[in-house]
């Protein structure tokens, strides 16, 4: 039995009155007195005759619809003779007319003449007062058993015309007011559900109105199909879409020979209860008679679509499978398809489908595990747990989930299931507990997820203490320990229960910010593995938070040896790099020859990536770590010194660090060459944007340790640093007054740079060249220093014998130099 809330009016007039037929009462909607005038006119039937014996007497049913804003009513008007004469001593005839929301009756499939007995039995309410009625659903047997009572025929007949157009049933006058009723019901039934959203029809039409769609009369009415009850016919010629609709409806009833074949189309019929958009609409409806059992079918042979399968069971049609274990395979592929839009289905018809079944159980905890390794495990495993919780089957599902969800491989799937079994650690969850229990790195990532709660943190390891094999009591030492170091051993043992165990062991530690206590143990069995999986240590030591100075140096260095950048190297500040460089050191030491060149390569290959020089405590610490590495004579300790030297390229200044001459001391040693090649590879290193004051520095110093001018603009030309023609001059005065003992005017200084720049312009043939540019600069200059020369000895002043040989060697020069042909490129 389903409750529905009904809306009423009662229509007519009063006893004795003179006045028009109104609204006497109403109550339980939102329509108006005028809005229900309109209703009632809209679907009158006409005018009832006085006697009360003929067909067309009284009492009459009007079956129709109204709309009030979104909610659509299916409405039901009943008129009969009252037992009172009005002013002019007239019958007065009685409407009541009843609306129910559509929604309601689709839900059971309520039948016109079961909401019709249900409402004329009901006393109407006081004015305003909604009226509440209970309804049951009807059967599909018991309609069918009607149709074929009626003639199958003629309800086929009259359905199909229907779509097309209003249909006038002739020729019934020993008709009976019920069976016409059962009649108009029957035509219903044949039709998708939601068509009632458009259908209208009437016991007996008396010149009423023209949008009533089905009605007897004694007459057809204009522009209307006629059904002649005594000698029915098939819809005429004209009629396309009627004629394919009766014909589909013969073909899927066997001519409407069996009523179970009558009531398997009633039962899916009733499921369309969506809006009919027009005859073609309820076509499709009936061409998708057998639809779900292709849909079966197709779950039989795992072929279902999800779009299917979410439409079987929202539209209801999963109620046309005859066997439970048909509905149970069909729900089990609707889980085995879905996503976490698709859980509120599951839930809402889990209880009708699965609840006494094992397999949609087993699927559905089969989706909760895939979840926890899907896209966004988080959001929908809690979605699955939350809609088993919602079935009173939290606690089995989650543990479930637990054992079969294949959490011991993945990491994150590890930390999703921990903070599921977190979230009911105040609920009553034994199945989960124990399913924790049995599983050690997910009761391991449980302790994680409990870190933000220290009290229920140390409760959970004081449960497991007793119930698992490992040795908790490492837990004591970090979480309230009085401060004694783990013991390799011990590390080895939490080892033994897969990486993830271990670095939830760290984890804890660096909360509790004892990581110090742990990481000298789990480097000495680090260093000492076979084969070591580097990338995910990398990526877990990177994680490790609250690590103090020691810790950092010795996560770092295990980083570079694991081939991941180091994450603090660059943050230490002055104070803490003494313990920082301790604890990077101490891995060292204990690493063998392989990993110890890896920690050196991968130092050296991440100094190139940083502007480490610019930064004075981080060079500092640099210089102090490559000085304390380069001593052991590896080529690791060489190839770091170099890359340390091609770091002046970033800022020359460097050499004044206080760290670099016992740097420098100890590169020396180890690899001798590096003095004289100490500028070359800083030079080789320059960036784009490089200083031309710090570019000469550098060549300065490659003068004095004996370079090349070759050489000088070899490294130049491989370096990012392109100078141009006023910047390469800048560079070579520049050079020459940073040398530190020479007097200005060094001829082997001035016939070195002279090589520099004959060398570094030899290829440039461009007339827009550094070639060209520092021509123009240099006649520019010397034009200058004539002009000089003319305020120095002006008119009437004779020059020395000295200064005059020295014009003259001038002047003859530049005559050499033009008659080659460069003073007239430069006129062009």
């Amino acid at each position: 039995m389903t409750e529905v809330r009904a809306g009423w009016a009662l229509h007519g007039k009063p006893r004795d009155s003179h006045e028009d037929y109104t609204i006497m009462a109403s109550g339980g909607f939102g329509f108006t007195d005028g809005d229900l005038m309109l209703i009632l006119s809209r679907y009158s039937l006409g005018n009832p005759p006085a006697d009360r014996d003929s067909p067309g007497s009284l009492p009459w049913v009007a079956i129709n619809e109204a709309r009030d804003g979104e909610i659509t009513y299916v409405g039901l008007t009943v008129q009969e003779w009252s037992n009172d004469p009005d002013g002019a001593g007239r019958p007065i005839a009685h409407s009541r007319y009843f609306a129910v929301p559509y929604q309601a009756l689709c839900a059971e499939a309520i039948s016109y003449q079961d909401l019709y007995h249900t409402l004329r039995r009901a006393p109407l309410p006081s004015a305003g007062a909604p009226m509440r009625i209970e309804l049951s659903a009807t059967k599909a047997t018991e309609q069918a058993r009607s149709i074929a009572a009626l003639g199958f025929a003629r309800v086929a007949t009259a359905a199909a015309m229907s779509l097309e157009g209003p249909v006038t049933v002739t020729r019934c006058p020993e008709l009976r007011l019920e069976e016409r009723l059962t009649f108009l019901d029957a035509v219903a039934a044949l039709l998708p559900y939601g068509w009632r959203t458009e259908y209208s029809a009437g016991t007996w039409h008396e010149g009423g109105s023209k949008h009533v769609r089905l009605a007897f009369a004694r007459h057809n009415r204009a522009n209307s199909f006629e059904l002649d009850w005594l000698a029915p016919a098939g819809p005429p010629a004209r009629a396309d879409i009627a004629g394919t609709y009766l014909q589909r409806l013969r073909e899927l009833t066997g001519g409407g020979s069996g009523e179970e074949a009558v009531a398997r189309v009633i039962g899916h019929l009733r499921l369309m209860t969506g809006p009919v958009n027009g005859p073609e609409d309820a076509i499709r409806s009936l061409n998708e008679f057998d639809w779900h059992l292709r849909v079966l079918k197709a779950a039989r042979q795992g072929h279902a679509t999800r779009a299917d399968l979410r439409r079987m069971f929202n539209s209801e049609e999963w109620r046309l499978l005859e066997s439970q274990e048909d509905r149970v395979l069909v729900f089990g592929e609707l889980i085995d398809a879905a996503d976490r839009e698709d859980i509120p289905l599951i839930t809402r018809v889990w209880n009708e489908v699965a609840a006494d079944h094992r397999t949609p159980f087993d699927r559905l905890v089969h989706a909760g595990a895939a979840a926890l390794c899907g896209p966004d495990p988080d959001r929908d495993t809690s979605a699955y747990v939350a809609a088993a919780e919602t079935l009173g089957i939290g606690d089995r599902y989650l543990a479930a989930v637990l054992e079969g969800g294949g959490t011991t491989v993945h990491a994150r799937s590890l930390a999703v299931a921990a903070a599921q079994v977190k979230r009911r650690l105040d609920t009553d969850h034994a199945e989960t507990f124990e399913a924790v229990v049995r599983d050690i790195p997910l009761a391991f990532a449980l302790i994680t997820e409990l870190l933000d709660r220290p009290e229920d943190l140390s409760a959970l390891v004081e449960q497991l203490k007793t119930r698992l094999p490992v040795p908790m009591g490492s837990f004591d030492a970090v979480l309230t320990g009085p401060g004694v170091r783990i013991s390799e051993c011990e590390i080895e043992q939490l080892a033994a229960y897969g990486a993830n165990c271990l670095y939830d062991y760290l984890r804890v530690a660096a909360a509790y910010e004892r990581l110090g206590l742990v990481l000298p143990a789990f480097v000495g069995w680090l260093v000492g593995q076979a084969r070591i999986d580097a990338a995910f240590w990398g990526s877990r030591l990177a994680g490790l938070e609250r690590a103090g100075a020691t810790e950092q140096g010795v996560i770092d260095a295990l980083l570079l040896g694991l081939r991941s950048g180091p994450r603090h190297l660059r943050f230490v500040g002055q104070a803490e790099q003494a313990a920082y460089r301790a604890g990077f050191l101490e891995v060292l030491r204990l690493s063998s020859s392989p990993l110890r060149a890896r920690v050196l390569d991968g130092l050296a290959r991440h100094l190139e990536t940083w502007t480490w020089p610019a930064e004075p405590d981080s060079a500092a610490l640099v210089l102090s770590l490559s000085a304390a590495v380069g001593g052991d004579g590896e080529a690791g300790g060489v190839t770091l010194a170099r890359v340390v030297a091609a770091g002046r390229a970033l800022d020359p200044r460097l050499s004044a660090n206080p760290e670099y001459a016992g740097w420098w001391a100890t590169a020396l040693r180890e690899d001798p060459p590096l003095r004289s090649e100490a500028p070359l590879i800083a030079l080789r290193a320059l960036r784009r944007s490089a200083d031309p004051k710090q570019v000469a520095m550098l060549c300065a110093e490659g003068y004095l340790a004996g370079t090349t001018a070759g050489q000088i603009c070899e490294a130049l030309r491989v370096s990012e640093w392109h100078p141009t023609g006023e910047e390469l001059l800048w560079l070579l005065r520049q050079t020459r007054m940073l040398h530190p003992s020479a007097p200005v005017h060094s001829e082997r200084m001035d016939e070195w740079l002279r090589d520099l720049l004959r060398v570094y312009i030899a290829d440039d043939v461009s007339k827009a060249g550094p070639r060209a540019e520092v021509t123009l600069l240099l006649l520019r200059e010397m034009d200058f220093h004539l002009g000089l020369l003319d305020c120095v000895v002006p008119g009437g002043h004779s020059l020395g014998e000295e200064a005059r040989e020295g014009l003259k060697e001038a002047a003859q020069r530049i005559k050499n130099l033009a008659a080659e042909g460069g003073w007239r490129l430069w006129r062009r």
